[in-house]
């Protein structure tokens, strides 16, 4: 499996049919909507874009519940952070219901606990969604 998803993040170009080009619009407003919430710092936003067994890329956090005290902390500190996505590098489906989103991503106005401001962080993010109830949801998250 780990193979898999490794030789899919390498290879983006992949012939479309209406369907995915439908859920690939459907996955780009599933970010939007995500990335949109986080720079609101609109936690309860941004919990709808995902999956209930949601994992971060360290599987440190699983879940909406560890998700949630994250960024309910994190904001008490880092009140400015903002997150854009600077150049999407495609899609890629899996399988009809399973996708992995990739992209160029920066967040910048970060800041140390202790208030020291940090420079911007440049990063390649890659989401993997899946499609529940017709409706394309983030199940894990991966950067480096």
């Amino acid at each position: 499996m780990t193979l898999m998803v490794g030789v899919c993040l390498l290879f983006t170009s992949v012939l479309l049919t209406n369907d995915q080009t439908a859920d690939e619009m459907a996955i780009r407003e599933t970010m939007k909507k995500s990335v949109d919430a986080l720079n609101k710092h609109d936690v309860k936003a941004h919990l709808t874009t995902l999956t209930k067994d949601y994992e971060n890329w360290t599987g440190s956090r699983k879940g909406l519940k560890a998700r949630e005290e994250y960024f309910t902390e994190r904001w008490k500190w880092d009140k400015n952070v903002k997150y854009n996505v600077v150049e999407e590098i495609g899609i890629i489906f899996v399988s009809p219901d399973v996708a992995i989103y990739k992209a160029h991503c920066e967040s910048t106005g970060l800041v140390e606990k202790d208030g020291t401001p940090r420079q911007k962080n440049e990063w390649l993010g890659a989401w993997i969604l899946v499609k529940k109830s017709g409706e394309w949801l983030i199940a894990a998250f991966f950067s480096s």
